[in-house]
């Protein structure tokens, strides 16, 4: 067992390295090394582990915690304990494919996706799939770019000019006009996307607007289109009444009572949207809470996402309206 002096001065060498307080690190240092493997112990093996890598006297004190051999259990394991290691490593994200943390790439973002794994593919992957909006064509939101806006909010006053650029890049609005033909009708298509950190959350809110020119809209155009993994557009004559989701039942709605915004949510994720229709355009509005800076396996963004090879989730929405009046209730844009 390594002798408390040898644990200060290796700590005292460091200098801190893991951004630990003064006053943390002398409580630390006057611990008998005994309580020390007491107080590890008594941690989760995720947390031991990640306690173990201070320095090499804690390392050789408290000794070598493995990960369950059961499959499923180290798979959660061993992103919780990446979820850890990476929160204050300013260049790595950790890769939900591959179980281990890679560099950055300062030129990676939702509106410009550069998945640097070399093992990875953006749009036939297992694993670190993008978030699906109806205007998802100029728009790829990934697991790590949640990840790395919420570190770098967090950690905003210790990071460089040159990471301070690259949040700014990751949280920009992204802005952006189509057309398409329908019915031999022109169809114009206007998006905004608006990310926004409140409370150490990843909230995020778009807007798509359809117009169309010489006729009435027709919600034909949607069918088939959606807001999250669980809500659908179907017509009722094509899926029956028992099975209309809740954005297909808002769409209808919407027509029957134009010029009114109907909202809505959906149970199954952290999502709501609203939707508001007049003769010639139609306004689809989502907000979506996408977690925490937690593990990849995060209840909520797997939840928001199709994951067919991950675990699925169980998360149940029972409160309508709370993802918008959370977004809502920062007013503007303000790094933490």
């Amino acid at each position: 067992m390594a002798p408390r002096a040898t644990l200060q001065k290796t700590i005292e060498k460091k200098g801190g390295k893991k951004a630990a307080s003064h006053n943390a690190k002398v409580a630390l240092l006057q611990m008998p090394v005994e309580l020390i493997c007491k107080f590890a112990n008594s941690m989760l093996s995720v947390d031991k582990m990640a306690f173990a890598e201070t320095c090499r006297p804690i390392h050789n004190s408290i000794g070598v915690t493995s990960f369950s051999k059961d499959e499923e259990e180290f798979r959660e394991e061993k992103f919780e304990y990446l979820a850890r290691r990476s929160r204050d490593t300013h260049n790595q994200w950790v890769c939900e494919e591959c179980m281990c943390q890679h560099d950055i790439d300062p030129t990676d973002t939702p509106a410009t996706p550069v998945l640097n794994c070399p093992v990875g593919d953006l749009y036939r992957s297992r694993y670190n799939l993008s978030l699906k909006l109806i205007a998802r064509e100029n728009y790829w939101l990934g697991r790590r770019h949640v990840q790395l806006a919420l570190k770098y909010t967090r950690l905003y006053n210790e990071i460089s000019t040159g990471h301070q650029q690259y949040l700014t890049r990751l949280m920009a609005t992204r802005i952006y006009s189509e057309s398409h033909v329908f019915d031999g009708m022109p169809l114009y298509l206007a998006a905004r996307i608006t990310p926004r950190i409140v409370e150490g959350r990843f909230f995020l809110k778009s807007i798509s607007e359809i117009r169309q020119k010489g006729q009435p809209i027709d919600k034909r155009l949607l069918i088939g289109d959606h807001i999250c993994p669980h809500q659908t557009f179907w017509t009722a004559e094509a899926t029956g009444d028992s099975s209309i989701s809740k954005f297909s039942m808002a769409i209808e709605d919407a027509f029957n009572k134009r010029g009114h915004e109907v909202c809505s949510y959906c149970p199954h994720c952290c999502t709501d949207f609203s939707v508001e229709a007049s003769r010639q355009s139609l306004r689809i509005t989502i907000w979506n809470d996408l977690g925490t800076e937690s593990s990849a396996l995060d209840i909520t963004w797997l939840a928001s996402v199709p994951n067919p090879t991950m675990a699925s989730s169980d998360l149940v929405n029972e409160a309508p309206g709370r993802v918008r009046a959370w977004y809502d209730s920062v007013k503007k844009d303000v790094l933490a």
